[in-house]
């Protein structure tokens, strides 16, 4: 977005310090909490993009009603975020991907018991109307898990989408199973190994959708 709109100010935020040092000079981070009381001094902006952050918020509604008042009239955002619910399009035997099935179930339970659910891709549309955003529209694609797709745009989307997904397994595992469901570290580690395995089985066919949410603030 900075290198593509060198005129512009770009503010990123997260939680912590993680983003490389080199960039363009028009791009910078912050950390903040996007849960807490937003301040920016007062600064509007044009545009305000969001993603990755199931499992991540209370209440997205005041999220979005923040995001709101810190948009110039006319302004857009757009949401970014994944469904959990992995698909094939393959026949295959429950069994076959039993460690994800089972992965995806208790990851379910421990997030909805602490009060920021993964299921709720499909439900960040409704919040975007709910605070007063208007023109919002919403597009769905699937992306892969892999290189199984013989279209050659989806087997490489699939090949980056694989490797974040094993990432994802391992940093993501640890600190919900063991302070949420109190499981003991051999027991995430057989199921972590399981579910990465069962994610590199090219005749699995697995994929997920993606929801693009976009809505405009009204004008003057």
């Amino acid at each position: 977005m900075a290198e593509q709109h060198p005129n512009s100010e770009i503010l990123g935020i997260d939680l912590s310090p993680i983003q490389p040092s080199w960039g363009p000079p028009n791009c910078r981070f912050i950390v903040e909490d996007v849960e807490l009381d937003w301040s920016y001094g007062g600064q509007k902006f044009d545009f305000i993009h969001s993603r990755g952050m199931i499992a991540c918020i209370m209440d997205y509604n005041r999220m979005y009603r923040q995001a709101f008042d810190h948009l110039v009239p006319g302004g857009w955002i757009e949401v970014q975020e994944f469904e959990t619910r992995m698909q094939s399009n393959a026949p295959c035997e429950g069994s076959k991907r039993k460690h994800i099935d089972e992965w995806l179930r208790y990851l379910d339970e421990a997030t909805v018991s602490v009060g920021r659910p993964l299921t709720v891709a499909g439900e960040q549309r409704q919040h975007l109307i709910d605070v007063g955003f208007e023109d919002v529209a919403e597009d769905i694609y699937p992306i892969p898990f892999g290189t199984w797709p013989k279209d050659p745009k989806f087997k490489e989307l699939g090949r980056f989408q694989l490797a974040q997904m094993l990432q994802a397994v391992d940093s993501l595992s640890p600190a919900v199973f063991s302070r949420i469901l109190h499981w003991d570290t051999e027991r995430v580690r057989e199921l972590t190994s399981g579910v990465k395995r069962e994610l590199m089985d090219r005749s699995l066919n697995l994929y997920c959708n993606i929801h693009f949410v976009y809505g405009r603030k009204p004008g003057i």
